[in-house]
């Protein structure tokens, strides 16, 4: 599975390509009781896929070096050693 992640960011990062399926989440059902015969004893989970979040911050940690230089010096939040 490591190799499939690894493939899927480097597909993004190298060909700002990401599959719309791995976007998907999938809810799941678990039982609150033993044998449960109606919808209000079910407790639903939501399966999300965590790709885009690594995605995510690989871009944050790629940014952060350099948002001294995009943010004005006006601008002081969100900035690594800046003081509102």
């Amino acid at each position: 599975m490591k190799d499939d992640i690894c493939k899927a960011i480097e597909d993004f990062m190298e060909n700002d390509y990401y599959p719309t399926k791995e976007n998907e989440t999938s809810i799941a059902l678990i039982p609150k009781i033993e044998c449960p015969e109606f919808m209000s004893q079910y407790r639903s989970i939501s399966c999300s896929n965590f790709i885009y979040k690594v995605i995510a911050k690989v871009l944050t940690n790629r940014l952060k070096l350099l948002m001294n230089t995009l943010i004005s010096h006006n601008q002081s939040a969100f900035v690594n050693g800046r003081l509102i």
